[in-house]
């Protein structure tokens, strides 16, 4: 049964979805305590200091959690980082995740990578920076089939090309 809006608490559903973030945080922090982690660090709401103080204003907004991998927890350093972000909705929460509900997140992704590429260099955004969206909603099966047209290169028709 779908849930009325009206019936739906703002100030649970966003502490439900810190609480999501955080929950998500803490699980995939736990790496950390392995002996052979590839996990250096992990930023909440950002970067770590040293990269945040060079960073653009998008970079930071986007930047739910940043995981850093390898020897230390900085661009320059690590081996990886994956910029994340979440999108939580209580209300939407059987509602297909569309193109249109990642639109502003992915436009964001790009000013990121724009910036961070002017900062930090090509070289080093490319085989470094990754962007990540998490959501708690069930994904749309043509944007799924449109992401893997796009990685391939392939042609798409219908819903997929929509998407």
């Amino acid at each position: 049964m779908a849930q009325d809006k009206k019936s739906i608490d703002k100030v649970r559903a966003s502490r439900d979805g810190h609480e999501y973030h955080e929950a998500w945080a803490v699980r995939h922090g736990m790496q950390l305590l392995l002996p052979n982690a590839e996990l250096s660090g992990i930023a909440v709401e950002g970067l770590v200091p040293d990269d945040q103080s060079a960073a653009s204003a998008e970079t930071v907004e986007i930047a739910d959690l940043t995981f850093y991998h390898g020897q230390r927890a900085t661009f320059k350093d690590a081996d990886k980082a994956r910029i994340t972000q979440f999108k939580y909705s209580i209300s939407k929460k059987s509602k297909e995740f569309r193109a249109a509900d990642a639109k502003k997140t992915v436009e964001k992704f790009g000013k990121a990578y724009r910036s961070l590429k002017r900062k930090q260099g090509a070289a080093l955004v490319r085989d470094k920076i990754f962007f990540e969206l998490h959501t708690n909603r069930p994904v749309y099966g043509p944007l799924v089939e449109a992401i893997k047209a796009l990685a391939a290169n392939r042609a798409v028709t219908g819903d997929v090309k929509t998407q």
